[in-house]
């Protein structure tokens, strides 16, 4: 039995589309089932997936959430409803509501799990313009492509003697990562275990998860043939409390415990490289500002990358730090 799990958030003008999109995999596979869980409250978000789904409700679970407490709890709390109202399931798939395909890609996705090497299966996801989401396919972290990416120019990795940490795909097909998107993947229930990793509201769960799969020795495989189009990312310009712990989240606690988990290498030292290109970035932003007296347009670029680069710092210099945050309701 395989189960597709979308958790919503405020996106009642994208989820009818995705919707019936589901409807038609549910139609095309008598084993498909669907748990929609809404995270914002939102009644008019569930109206609408039953609605939508109708002619096939006896596999749809759509309901609001009992309390938002992030990404992950929402998973496990949807794999927990499927299993008690329809038995064991054999795979789950994550689906962001801001993600597009259609009903050939996932029974697609699905079935890259048929070969018993592969713990989770995924397509590409890309932009508007088609290009690869560098969430797609991704090496572990080491030192030097974290501090290429906390720098902002991933890029640098290479200089540094080490292949970057978004893979380019030279050619069409299947390939084994490190990591892929939590976006759009299908994870083997034996991966899944007891559920995601819930230690953050987001960003970790997907490394964590490939982690557990490539521990037990199964594949993290991405089949570039099948594309899906990703549209999603929050605010990189809000100064918010709610985007610096974002962005924090990003950046720094969700690598730094990635890599810890990977490595078992001491807390100081991710928390010296962070630092250090933290303090990189800003002064790359310092000296984009006193640039911006030339080039006016680089200025609102500038203020942005050293408010970034300070809230990096601050997370490496003092753990305790955190703006204060309601993650749940």
């Amino acid at each position: 039995m395989k189960l597709i799990v979308v958790v919503a958030f405020n996106v009642t003008d994208l989820i009818r589309a995705q919707s019936e999109t589901l409807r038609d995999w549910l139609l095309a596979d008598e084993s498909a089932h669907l748990v929609v869980l809404d995270n914002s409250a939102s009644e008019e978000t569930i109206a609408i997936v039953r609605d939508v789904t109708t002619d096939v409700s006896a596999r749809v679970i759509a309901e609001v959430a009992d309390h938002n407490a992030g990404f992950s709890p929402a998973v496990n709390d949807a794999v927990t409803r499927a299993e008690a109202a329809w038995g064991a399931l054999e795979s789950v798939a994550l689906l962001n509501p801001d993600v597009t395909t259609d009903a050939a890609t996932i029974a697609a996705v699905f079935a890259g799990l048929d070969d018993p090497r592969v713990g989770i299966s995924a397509p590409l996801l890309v932009d508007e313009a088609g290009a690869a989401d560098r969430g797609s396919l991704r090496r572990a972290w080491n030192r030097r492509r974290l501090f290429a990416e906390v720098v902002g120019a991933p890029g640098l990795a290479r200089v540094l003697g080490s292949p970057a940490r978004s893979i380019r795909a030279s050619r069409a097909g299947r390939i084994d990562v490190d990591f892929t998107s939590g976006a759009y993947m299908a994870i083997r229930r034996e991966v899944v275990g007891e559920g995601l990793d819930t230690r953050l509201p987001m960003y970790l769960e997907d490394q964590e998860i490939c982690h557990r799969a490539r521990r037990a020795g199964l594949a993290v495989r991405v089949d570039t043939r099948l594309r899906a189009l990703h549209t999603g990312g929050h605010s990189r310009k809000s100064h918010t409390a709610m985007a610096r712990q974002l962005r924090q989240m990003e950046l720094a606690t969700a690598p730094a415990m990635s890599w810890l988990d990977h490595t078992g290498s001491p807390a100081w030292q991710v928390r010296a490289v962070i630092g250090l290109a933290a303090a990189a970035r800003m002064a790359i932003a310092g000296a984009a500002v006193a640039a911006s007296v030339i080039v006016p347009s680089r200025r609102e670029w500038a203020h942005d990358q050293w408010v970034l680069g300070g809230w990096l710092l601050t997370w490496a210099t003092d753990p305790h730090a955190r703006d204060h945050v309601e993650w749940t309701s």
